[in-house]
């Protein structure tokens, strides 16, 4: 289904809005992820979780621009909503290290 607006205000209203929510989402992940360290790691930890969604980014964009060039939006949409629970399952098939005790 396409959704028409009725101009380019409200298209660039709609792109920004979901924008501003993307981003909310991702602060509110890496807060609470980074809540999980001691205080000395936490800056470590938001900069490698911030970096990892950036590279994932950066990795995936090409590939969706290419299945959308092709019109193979199915795909895209397909790949777009794998991506997460893919990151999830490796996640959880990742073993715990437990910290040294000191």
């Amino acid at each position: 289904a396409v959704v028409v607006l009725p101009g380019p205000a409200a298209a660039i209203a709609l792109l920004s809005t979901s924008l501003f929510a993307a981003g909310g989402l991702v602060v509110v992940t890496l807060r609470t992820g980074a809540m999980a360290y001691p205080s000395e790691q936490r800056a470590m930890t938001a900069g490698i979780a911030s970096s990892s969604f950036s590279a994932g980014v950066a990795i995936l964009l090409p590939v969706l621009g290419r299945l959308f060039d092709a019109h193979r939006y199915n795909d895209a949409f397909l790949l777009v909503a794998a991506a997460p629970m893919l990151g999830t399952l490796i996640w959880w098939l990742l073993p715990e290290v437990k910290p040294e005790s000191r």
